[in-house]
C-alpha cells in the first residue's frame, strides 16, 4: 500500500506517477517470505529525478546498476508452489550451462499484469543474478 500511495501523490511534489510493468518482488531464499522488497520502474517522465516519497512511507529510490540476470517466464498467477518450481527449473538450466548464481540469498519475481487480468494470459518471470555466461547475453 505504501508504493500505491507514493504513485498516487504521496511524494515531494504530489505527482501522480504512471504505474509501470513489471512490478518486482525480491524474496529472501530463507527464511521464506521474511523481508521481501517490492520495486517498480518509474516512467520515462520521472527518470533521472523521481519525486521523493513522503517520509512516513519509509520508501527509498534506488538506481539499478548494470547486471546480468537469468530469466524464466511463466503464465498464470505467481504463487509459492509454481514460483518454487520455476526457480528450480531456472537453477537447473543455469547449472547445466556453467553459469554462476551471483546471490543465492534472494530471487526476484517480475509480474507484468494487473491482479484482475485473465489467468491464462498472465506473464510472470523469475529472475536470478548470474555471471559466467557468454557476454553476448548480458
Amino acid at each position: 500500500t505504501r508504493l500505491y500511495q507514493y504513485i498516487h501523490g504521496a511524494n515531494s511534489n504530489s505527482s501522480k506517477i504512471a504505474f509501470t510493468a513489471p512490478v518486482l518482488t525480491s524474496v529472501p531464499s530463507s527464511p521464506p517470505g521474511d523481508g521481501y522488497i517490492v520495486r517498480m520502474f518509474v516512467s520515462t517522465h520521472f527518470q533521472g529525478k523521481p519525486p521523493q516519497p513522503n517520509p512516513e512511507l519509509k520508501l527509498r529510490i534506488e538506481k539499478w546498476k548494470t547486471q546480468c540476470i537469468a530469466v524464466r517466464k511463466f503464465t498464470g498467477y505467481a504463487k509459492d508452489d509454481n514460483i518454487n518450481k520455476e526457480i528450480e527449473a531456472l537453477v537447473t538450466t543455469l547449472n547445466k550451462n556453467s553459469a554462476t548464481i551471483q546471490d543465492t540469498s534472494f530471487y526476484t519475481i517480475a509480474k507484468y499484469n494487473a491482479s484482475s487480468h485473465n489467468t491464462a494470459d498472465r506473464l510472470n518471470e523469475v529472475w536470478i543474478k548470474v555471471s559466467g555466461v557468454r557476454t553476448e547475453y548480458c
